[in-house]
């Protein structure tokens, strides 16, 4: 289901080329530029993930009400460093935050 209407897209395209071609013989070139995903709700591109990103959202993932602290603990590097990562997932639609800072959860969009 993830990528169903990148599919439907690249098929209606094909058809259309063929159709073209044979018809009129015209050839058109096409390029993507960007990869389409799907999350959830919202479609388009998003920027890609280093392997510390993948770690606090894996974390994340196992423990929705993890904090800060414990990911410092954790993965292994200074708060500022989480601070800035989670910033970035936040920014780019990777997770956000429900609830309160005290009692609230982490809700990612993982693959």
């Amino acid at each position: 289901m993830r990528y169903t209407a990148y599919i439907h897209n690249l098929i209606a395209q094909v058809i259309i080329t063929v159709w073209s071609f044979l018809s009129n013989k015209i050839f058109p070139v096409l390029f993507p530029i960007y990869d389409m995903i799907n999350v959830g709700n919202k479609e388009g591109y998003k920027r890609s993930l280093n392997a510390r990103r993948k770690k606090i959202m894996d974390e994340m993932r196992n423990n929705p009400n993890i904090t800060q602290e414990e990911l410092v603990k954790i993965i292994g590097i200074k708060s500022t460093a989480i601070e800035d990562n989670i910033k970035f997932l936040k920014e780019n639609e990777y997770i956000e935050r429900k609830g309160s800072k005290k009692t609230g959860y982490w809700m990612g969009y993982f693959d």
